[in-house]
């Protein structure tokens, strides 16, 4: 289409690997830099940017190393789970990217780098986690946290 997504997992503008993403709009056969998404409460080493995905004007945006011990969306932002990671939804409305969701694992833990993986398309998201531990299988599985980096996706 018009618009591509980069992200950039390591940059230091906000803190050291907090990330960023961003966007690039074509008109013709040129394209220019649109806009700069960061996490709203950016923390050091959450590498935001990590995995990207653009629908439209919507835009996911994981980042594994987030720190929130939140669960689903919107939850209070600390750095009280090391590691368990983030996605954020950004919506494009009268030409700029605002912030639309802060979204978190609903079994959130440590180290499950839940963000390592986005895909949006209309209004679905699916999150990857690939350290998470569960150890069921199929879809809304109990959560055991039996086995451990066996990796869960969310939608």
């Amino acid at each position: 289409g018009d618009a591509a997504v980069v992200g950039s997992p390591l940059d230091d503008t906000a803190a050291t690997n907090a990330g960023a993403a961003d966007i690039f709009t074509r008109t013709g056969a040129s394209w220019a830099h649109a806009a700069r998404l960061q996490a709203p409460a950016p923390g050091e080493n959450d590498r935001f940017g990590y995995s990207v995905s653009l629908a439209g004007a919507i835009v996911a945006v994981g980042a594994p190393d987030e720190d929130g011990s939140g669960a689903q969306v919107n939850p209070a932002h600390d750095d009280a789970l090391t590691g368990a990671g983030a996605a954020y939804v950004f919506a494009r409305g009268a030409g700029d990217w605002q912030s639309h969701a802060y979204v978190k694992a609903h079994n959130p833990g440590a180290s499950d780098a839940f963000g390592f993986a986005v895909a949006i398309w209309g209004e679905d998201l699916m999150v990857g986690a690939t350290m998470e531990d569960g150890g069921d299988t199929g879809v809304d599985p109990p959560y055991h946290n039996i086995i451990a980096d066996s990796g869960a996706a969310y939608l």
